[in-house]
């Protein structure tokens, strides 16, 4: 059939609202005033007519700009909140850490006094320990407090802690969620001093209070009185080993800052702004990936607008034709489709919008609740200008660049093509390109600039031109990138189209057209495949993190399942598990000293230096594990020097955890410890290997450290193997009153899995944002795509294909789509997650099969329903219509 010329104007055309008087040419080549209403209603008839490809890209834009809007605003009130709530966080104007040299109360107050005699003093002892309940036993922080003081500020997020009794205790609401229980129930927690189990009431549960000592906020902390903490830790009596102090009112808070510091030569001490710079480093690197995922959502978005006109161009070229053959000025024509990308632009900007207000008040209070900071959401004008601002922009541009392709053509070439006029690019040059892309760079700089540069909100300087420089460069390599991946995704789908006359004859379209359009479909498969590598990746980390702390501390605890036991009830333990056909187990010791000097030099002030950059270092506590040299099984592997042997027994022999070279330690060095009231002397024979959890810091012989005093409890691993659950229950029956019995996943493992989940969930939230939008492209694409083919299809239809069967065409089509998209994605998700655990976390990443499948199948899954969704609609329509040539 040859080609049809329209009428002037078109019926059921964009250009029908100029109708015939307005077609008339006039002075100047220009139409008569009301141009812009004409152009703005032909856009709305036209967006309205192809309501589903309008909708795929409103949609793309609408999670583009919510995702904008809402990092924007995290970024903003995140200081803001924590700058507010300081004081509540520290418990009072100044911190004093002494945890490399607990003081007594009566000392520790002598000197506060000296520098401020009015201040308020709350003091606090805090320490490691183990904590059971009646379904789960784990590791905590346990913090020894006096109920009646602390506080200083924000006693009301510690629910009824100033009537603490003796016998209850208050905890963070993710160690009440570990050991899942709840304001009434009872929980026992172990005494170093008597080995025996005291019991707890839980009087209520702390939320988004965290604390600085060691593991606290993966392990959760546990609040009772100071009296029972120093008791249970088996500490001196009358021990503080940190202060909350807070100023009179007549006392100068720069002043006294330093004079408290001259008072606690090896204390630390955090003020306000200390605390609040702590917290907001260690919230930046959250929001700087929250703000990247954002810019990446935005740049899909944008890719989909972009997209979406250039196939709106090329399926319009005879309308273009007509245009330009009748008359009408470029400028009037390109009005026409700006009016369009603008009102997308402007759709998408509003429900952006309105959707980020929900979605941000979900994001604040997950991440607060994350962070453990105390966020509170406030509406931004800021925020709201910028996401309009980027979401206008974001349209205009991907609009008018493809409109610069249109305007060499001539309407005679257009005429004779028709629809199927293929769209030429854009013709930019080299310096235009590299000038929208140092454009784009320093709009994403000053976007990062509050994260990446703290407090340099004003005019911007030389580090700011360097972000910009640096994001150009990987927008130069992404591009190249992109580019790559399109080759070869175009390149593979060749391949698939060349064996369509191999496969089954109902498989032959799908194949071909996969062929015919491979070009723009190897665009299409890197834009889905960056979305599935977004969605997959933090899970498949996630998964892998979880993994291997599992697996170290397995191979450390030797085993799966522990026992530990008060000394008197270690019979008494050894009887249960006979008497449950138990006959392998491992048996160590373990006793808590303290580093006090390394080849007679003071320790406390190299650990002081170094806890600046590590919370390792932070405690001079030493976990000291006693072993059996003789024993053929080693939890651990050497990283220096020799192992511990039969011989050692008879000498003060010890390994130590390879991290201690940091402190200059060494083999043949001499490092004294102070077990209880006892400095003990051990010569380093050997390192052991670090891991991502540290179970254990020195390692001496077992004989050997029992001279040095006995001790209170006693460790038992054995292997549950596949019975872990069986073998827990019926050894917590058996065991004496002191013992408990744990898997090592329900104890430091589990406390470290649940912090890595919960990271991992919200990540995986946040990410899945640009998979959608990648997804909200294909749907977009089909739209398009079925409009191209609309004569195909009717011709189809007419010689007796059925609209099953034409769908079944379709889905196949995508089927294939989506199985290579979600196979590269899964595949660079494996790849960054290899490359972040070796050299992030120093661990090997396994193949999580189970993360293989979620990716693929979300694809599949998701593309198949945009594709449908998309489909469904254009096969009711009659082959009369679609031979009409509508559009």
């Amino acid at each position: 059939m040859p080609p049809m010329i329209p009428r002037w104007p078109p019926s059921r055309t964009g250009l029908s609202a100029f109708g015939t008087a307005r077609s008339k040419r006039i002075s100047g080549g220009r139409l008569k005033g009301g141009e812009g209403m004409i152009a703005i209603r032909s856009a709305i008839r036209s967006l309205w007519r192809s309501r589903f490809r309008t909708g795929f890209t409103v949609l793309a834009l609408v999670i583009g700009s919510a995702s904008l809007f809402c990092m924007v605003l995290a970024s903003e009130l995140a200081p803001r909140s924590i700058e507010s709530s300081a004081r509540l966080m520290l418990g009072g104007d100044v911190r004093v850490e002494s945890y490399l040299e607990p003081l007594q109360l009566g000392e520790a107050s002598r000197r506060v006094r000296e520098t401020d005699r009015g201040a308020s003093i709350a003091a606090s002892y805090v320490g490691q320990s183990m904590i059971r309940s009646a379904k789960r036993t784990t590791s905590i922080i346990l913090k020894g407090i006096d109920p009646g003081r602390y506080p200083l500020y924000g006693a009301e997020r510690y629910p009824g802690i100033r009537s603490l009794k003796a016998n209850e205790i208050l905890l963070t609401d993710e160690a009440a969620g570990r050991l899942r229980v709840k304001a009434g129930d009872r929980v026992s927690l172990p005494s170093s001093s008597d080995g025996n189990l005291h019991v707890y009431q839980v009087k209520g549960l702390v939320r988004q209070v965290q604390e600085s000592y060691g593991d606290a906020d993966i392990l959760g902390t546990a609040y009772i009185s100071r009296e029972e903490a120093v008791r249970l830790l088996n500490a001196p009596a009358g021990s503080v080993n940190e202060l909350a102090v807070k100023w009179s009112p007549a006392a100068s808070a720069a002043g006294k800052g330093a004079s408290l510091e001259r008072q606690f030569p090896n204390a630390s001490l955090t003020d306000t702004g200390a605390q609040a710079e702590r917290e907001k480093s260690r919230v930046r690197m959250v929001l700087l990936l929250l703000q990247l995922f954002s810019l990446l959502t935005l740049a899909i978005s944008a890719m989909a607008i972009s997209n979406t006109m250039k196939q709106a161009l090329g399926s319009r070229m005879r309308e273009i034709a007509v245009m330009k053959a009748t008359g009408m000025p470029l400028r009037s024509i390109e009005g026409l489709f700006l009016a369009e990308g603008l009102l997308i632009g402007l759709a998408g900007t509003a429900g952006g919008l309105a959707a980020a207000v929900p979605a941000s008040l979900w994001l604040t209070g997950k991440l607060g609740s994350l962070l453990n900071v105390p966020l509170s959401w406030e509406f931004s004008r800021k925020a709201a200008a910028m996401t309009a601002a980027a979401g206008m922009l974001s349209a205009w541009t991907s609009v008018r660049i493809p409109l610069r392709a249109m305007r060499p053509l001539s309407p005679l070439p257009l005429l004779r093509e028709g629809a199927e006029f293929p769209l030429p690019p854009s013709g930019m040059g080299i310096r235009r390109k590299g000038a929208i892309g140092a454009a784009l760079s320093l709009a994403a700089a000053f976007y990062l600039q509050p994260t990446l540069l703290p407090g340099s909100a004003g005019l911007p300087d030389i580090r700011l031109a360097g972000i910009g420089a640096a994001i150009g460069c990987l927008l130069a390599l992404a591009a190249f990138m992109a580019r790559g991946g399109a080759a070869l995704f175009s390149g593979l789908l060749r391949g698939i189209g060349a064996a369509r006359r191999r496969v089954p004859s109902r498989w032959y379209v799908p194949f071909h057209h996969l062929s015919a359009d491979r070009r723009r479909y190897g665009w299409l498969l890197v834009v889905l495949s960056i979305g599935v590598c977004a969605a997959v990746s933090s899970r498949m980390l996630e998964e892998n993190l979880t993994h291997s702390v599992n697996r170290q501390l397995e191979a450390e605890a030797r085993g799966n399942v522990l026992v530990t036991s008060s000394s008197a009830d270690a019979e008494a333990a050894r009887a249960a598990f006979r008497s449950l056909s138990i006959r392998d187990w491992t048996e160590s010791i373990q006793v808590s000293g303290m580093l006090r000097a390394i080849n007679g030099k003071d320790a406390v002030p190299r650990l002081r230096e170094l806890s600046a950059g590590r919370t390792f270092f932070a405690s001079n506590k030493l976990n000291i594990e006693g072993i059996d040299p003789a024993a053929g099984f080693r939890a651990y592997s050497l990283s220096g020097g020799r192992d511990l042997n039969a011989a050692d027994s008879s000498r003060s022999s010890a390994l130590l955890l390879e991290d201690y070279r940091l402190l200059g330690i060494k083999t043949g060095d001499r490092v004294e410890v102070l077990l209880g009231d006892k400095p003990v002397s051990f010569t380093v024979v050997g390192f052991f290997q670090s891991g991502f959890v540290k179970t254990a810091g020195m390692r001496v012989d077992r004989t050997a450290l029992s001279l040095y005093g006995a001790p209170s409890r006693v460790m038992f691993a054995l292997d549950g193997g596949g019975r872990t659950n069986a073998v827990l229950e019926k050894l917590n029956e058996a065991l004496p009153a002191s013992a408990m019995a744990y898997s090592v996943s329900g104890t430091a493992s589990a406390s470290l899995n649940a912090m890595i989940r919960v990271i991992g969930a919200f990540f995986s939230v946040v990410t899945l944002f640009s998979l959608i939008t990648a997804v909200l492209t294909i749907g977009n694409q089909m739209v398009i795509h079925l409009l191209r083919r609309r004569r195909e299809i009717a011709i189809l239809k007419t010689v007796g294909m059925s609209n099953p069967q034409n769908l079944r065409a379709i889905l196949l089509e995508n089927l294939l789509l989506s199985l290579i998209a979600g196979s590269a994605g899964t595949g660079a998700a494996l790849l960054l997650s290899e490359l972040a655990l070796k050299f992030m976390f120093k661990l090997p990443a396994a193949l999580d099969a189970g993360g293989v499948v979620y990716g693929i199948a979300l694809c599949v899954l998701t593309t198949l329903a945009a594709a449908w969704i998309a489909a469904v609609p254009a096969l009711r329509t009659k082959p009369a219509e679609l031979l009409r040539g509508m559009e």
